[in-house]
């Protein structure tokens, strides 16, 4: 993503949730691609989806935050 290669992100994230798919961070990081790319709607399925799984337990309040601006 920091390449600006979001299609090539969005692949790699991809295959990560394929092979663990209750990756909380994996959701965060897809949800900031889909944020990137203007699907908010994605976003904050995704968004939702790392917070069922733990994020806000194991990293911190970064998603509740992401909510609260793209999640409406």
């Amino acid at each position: 993503m920091k390449l600006n290669d979001l299609k090539g992100a969005l692949l790699d994230v991809n295959k990560s949730m394929e092979l663990f798919p209750n990756n909380s961070y994996a959701y965060r990081n897809r949800a900031l691609i889909y944020i990137e790319m203007g699907k908010t709607k994605k976003a904050c399925k995704d968004l939702e989806s790392a917070n069922a799984w733990g994020f806000t337990i194991s990293y911190g309040n970064e998603v509740i935050e992401l909510q609260r601006k793209y999640c409406k």
